[in-house]
């Protein structure tokens, strides 16, 4: 089991003020999520109280001195020493602090990923001092957020140790299979130029490679479709009726579309390249309801109220991470990513899988789902 220490100090080597954190660099935070997802964390009694719960998709293992000391969803030990050998057999153990728990597990620790600030911060515990010649760099990045920071990660000397997973300059995303779904969001021709009187998004025949290859990394395989009436309120019968709100009494209904991937019809079916519908593990069939237009394919309804079976499928099949792709990004994609993350999965958008209406509306989509939670790669090649 490979021990590494994560952290995050300013220039002078601080780490923390009043039991917090005295920065706030949400791309850190990415990696940090990025790197430890599907691992096993260590963590004294003060920082776990700081997050103040079980990180989603780790394990966690809490040091107290308090052997009556207890913590819901956690694994709770007296010493370091009984925390490693529970960890054991992990793949990688992650060391989170706090300032006690480094100074102790920093002989034990055969690498570190750290964070550093180019400026001091005041604060009240402090990462201790490297040893000279102790540790060697194996990987350095200059990054700019709300303030100038470096990430690098320290290897032991004369320690024989797989390279970590970097790839193009970048931390691949780490997915446990057995645990991940493939999701195809509404990957139709209906949405593509193959059907261009529907509503076609450029590129949108084009993602069929990327999503086959995305679930290669998944257990199971899902796929949404829109499966329409030929008239409903919904549907614009001209140029100008089109995104123009829906008249009348219709909670479940917002704006006005041209028809699209009606049932029988060519914009129903998949795009070329995707395997059959009998193929996948589930088909979610949404929107057939003339008085309700859902995006999201969790939900048939606007409201999120009446559950299309996609959350308690994936649950029912011990999912906990999601590669999400398909048709557009900034509709029906945001949409399912937000619903799965507020259902509480990890979910990890592929953007090469994805195409998008609008360049602002998807930049804002993948801002939104970024805010909530989610992660992104550029293609299935960042997956490990």
């Amino acid at each position: 089991m490979l021990i590494s220490i994560i952290v995050a100090m300013a220039k002078n080597r601080v780490i923390g003020k009043n039991g917090q954190l005295p920065w706030h660099l949400p791309s850190d935070l990415q990696r940090f999520k990025q790197l430890t997802m599907g691992q096993t964390l260590l963590m004294g009694r003060l920082t776990f109280e700081s997050i103040g719960k079980p990180l989603t998709g780790r394990r966690t293992i809490v040091v107290s001195r308090d052997p009556e000391y207890q913590a819901a969803g956690c694994e709770v030990t007296n010493t370091i020493e009984a925390g490693i050998q529970l960890a054991s057999p992990a793949e990688e153990l992650f060391i989170c602090g706090g300032a006690d728990i480094y100074q102790q597990t920093l002989p034990l620790a055969e690498r570190i990923y750290l964070t550093e600030l180019d400026t001091k911060m005041e604060g009240d515990c402090y990462f201790p001092e490297l040893l000279a010649g102790e540790f060697q760099t194996i990987y350095t990045e200059q990054c700019t957020e709300v303030m100038n920071y470096s990430f690098s990660i320290l290897q032991r000397n004369n320690c024989n140790l797989p390279a970590p997973l970097i790839k193009n300059e970048e931390i691949m995303i780490r997915i446990d299979k057995v645990k991940t779904a493939s999701f195809d969001v509404d990957p139709q021709r209906g949405f593509t130029p193959l059907c261009p009187d529907e509503l076609p998004v450029i590129g949108g025949d084009q993602i069929a490679g990327e999503l086959n290859a995305q679930a290669g990394f998944a257990k199971v395989r899902l796929v949404s479709k829109d499966c329409h009436p030929a008239e409903a309120p919904w549907v614009a019968h001209s140029a100008a009726e089109i995104m123009q709100p829906v008249s009348g009494d219709y909670p479940n209904l917002d704006i006005k579309w041209p028809p699209h991937c009606v049932v029988g019809t060519e914009g129903n079916r998949l795009i070329p390249g995707l395997p059959n519908e009998a193929d996948y593990d589930l088909v979610i069939e949404k929107g057939k309801d003339p008085l309700m237009h859902p995006y999201g394919a969790c939900y048939q309804d606007l409201a999120e109220t009446i559950s299309t079976g996609a959350i308690e499928w994936l649950k029912e099949q011990r999912i906990d991470t999601i590669l999400l792709g398909g048709l557009a990004t900034d509709y029906c994609v945001k949409a399912t990513g937000l619903q799965l993350l507020r259902a509480g999965f990890r979910i990890i958008v592929n953007l090469a899988g994805c195409r998008g209406v609008a360049e602002e509306t998807s930049q804002q989509a993948i801002e939104d789902m970024r805010s909530a939670g989610a992660e992104f790669i550029n293609s299935s090649a960042d997956l490990a």
